[in-house]
Parts: C-alpha cells; structure tokens; sequence
C-alpha cells in the first residue's frame, strides 16, 4: 500500500477498518485517511455492545455493567495483535502504539456503513466517527431476473410473497433453505428463493409455490415481496428495510447475531435459530403476514434511511478530509 500511494498521486485513503496494514501505510505517507466499517462498527462505541457480543442495548445499571465487560474482553482480544501491529509500525517508522484501538483514534474519520436509525444509540460519538448510512451498490454476479415468477401458472395473485435469501458464502445454508421453502408453503405464502453460488438448485426440493433462483437483483425483486427471510447479513437486511419490509432473520455466525438483535430491537422483524424447525418458520411467517406493527416500523426505517442515502455522506466526508489537509493560499484580494 505504501509503494502504491507513493507510485500514484494520492491526496487520500478510504480503507477497510479491518485492514490495518493500510492505515499504517497511509499514516506513514502523511496524507489523511478514513476507515470504513461496512456493518456494526469494529470500533467499540460508548454504551454501545461490541460486535459479536450478542448482547442487546443496556437498559438497567446491570446491563451497562455487562456490556462495559464485554467491551474490555473485547479490547484484550484485539490487543492479541498489538505486538504484530507495532512490528508493522516499526517497519514503517512510526512510534509504537500501546492499544489497537489507537488505529481508530489516529484516522481522520472512522465511517459507519449502517443506518444510525437501525444500530443502537452510542452514549455519545467519538470525535471523527460518522454515520453514512449503508452502502447499498449492486452486486455485479447477479443475474437479470426473469419477472414471469409474478404471472406464471403456479403463482396465486392472491398469496403475499416472501424472497428467501441466505448467505453468498458457504454457511452450510442448504438445508435452512429447505426447511425455510418448505414453510413458506405451510404458511400459504407465495415464495422466491435466491441461492447464491455455494448452493446447487438440484440438491433442494421446492414446493410448487416456490420459486429457486441462482440469483437475482433485489432491488428488482423486493418491490414484488411483503417480507424478507434472511440469514441477518448487514446488506440484506439493509437492503430489504430500505424497501421497508419486515424480516424473519435466521443467523448463522459472524456479526448476524447482533444484526438480528437490531431487528428484534427495532421492531421490524422476528428472530429465530437457523436449526428452527419448519413448523416455527412457518407461525413466524404468518405474524410477519398478519401484525401490521411489523411492516409500520420497517417503513419507518425505510424513511429514515432514504435521507441517509440521499445525503451521499461517504463522498462528503471524503472531500472534508481531502479539503482540510489541502494547503491554504491567499492572494492579494483574499481568496483562500
């Protein structure tokens, strides 16, 4: 990274927060930089849990108590890589540093890629740390979808519609997606299954009301849905809240735990363990169906997270950091 941003003119970074090589090479260049969290932020925010805690926002003294814990675990795992880090530091000729959440204080900006809207409220916010709300581009794999799953032989226009969607990557998903296409039929429901590339159609057995897709856009598809089944991604959550649609999350690792809990949280959707039985997917589906609370609140969020990406507050805050370590010039007529 440092070879690169010295090759090509760079007046500045926008890096993964979870790449540290680049922060210290950027650093070391002396140009500005952002670090960039594109789900629940890697940074600990004050009064809010950790990623991966699974705890949900504190309420009572007890809970604060727990999640201040979970944070100071949290810190001590990361701090694991603090000798490597200063390794890389020393390499580069800068000081050490004597905790790895130094990273995130030393960057000109650290960027949330999440709705404020959807993520638990922060005690307060540190200095250069800024929502953008999601990024939501397009994936480039997906395949153009065929829209005759609305008007074929098999669809009842009377049935609401529900888009299964589980992980691109191999989450052992297979049979959740059986289980899940299956109770979509139990719950006399119309479905739409979008597999992704670690899935093979041939291995899963779909009702006749549901439809198996490869992939497909899901901005094309949600128009067309009432509900969304997912895994508890960051991208699809967001994308599907962004059309203001409830969700039934099913996680599977990572950070969808804590995804699921903003869900439940925020009201927008149901909650259930990815080895649910059909039965309890399928009494989820119908309250999803049936309890307009849910769909109320997801349009809430929907709103809410449309002035977010309006806002463009990604290129924004790139151009302030640019700008701010940009010289300064006067001229006779006081131009700066």
């Amino acid at each position: 990274m440092r070879e690169e941003i010295e090759r090509v003119p760079t007046e500045a970074l926008l890096g993964d927060s979870a790449l540290f090589g680049s922060a210290v090479a950027v650093e070391a260049a002396g140009i500005p930089y952002a670090l960039l969290s594109p789900t629940i932020s890697l940074r600990p925010l004050p009064g809010v849990p950790p990623i991966t805690s699974r705890l949900t926002a504190p309420v009572t003294t007890r809970d604060r108590v727990r999640v201040a814990e979970a944070t100071k675990q949290y810190i001590a795992l990361m701090n694991r890589w603090l000798p490597m880090l200063n390794e890389a530091r020393a390499s580069q000729d800068l000081a050490p540093v004597d905790s790895i959440l130094e990273i995130f204080d030393r960057a000109d900006r650290f960027l949330i890629a999440m709705s404020a809207a959807f993520d638990f409220a922060a005690d307060y916010l540190p200095e250069n740390v800024r929502y953008i709300g999601p990024l939501l581009d397009r994936s480039a794999w997906a395949k153009p979808w065929n829209s005759s799953w609305l008007t074929g032989p098999r669809v009842e226009p009377s049935r609401l519609r529900v888009l299964v969607s589980f992980s691109t990557t191999n989450q052992n998903q297979a049979d959740a997606l059986q289980r899940t296409a299956r109770a979509v039929a139990q719950a006399g429901l119309e479905g739409v299954a979008t597999l992704g590339p670690e899935v093979n159609a041939a291995a899963l057995r779909a009702p006749p009301n549901v439809t198996l897709l490869d992939s497909a856009p899901h901005d094309a598809v949600m128009p067309c849905v009432s509900m969304v089944v997912t895994h508890g991604g960051h991208g699809t959550v967001s994308r599907a809240l962004s059309h203001g649609l409830p969700l039934l999350v099913m996680p599977m690792g990572r950070d969808q735990n804590d995804i699921a809990l903003r869900v439940k949280a925020q009201g927008v959707g149901l909650v259930l363990p990815s080895d649910a039985p059909e039965a309890d997917i399928a009494a989820a589906l119908i309250r999803l169906s049936t309890e307009p609370h849910f769909g109320i609140a997801a349009r809430r969020l929907k709103d809410a997270m449309a002035i977010e990406i309006k806002s463009q507050r990604l290129v924004i805050e790139m151009e302030e950091i640019v700008r701010a370590a940009r010289p300064r010039h006067t001229c006779q007529g006081g131009w700066r």
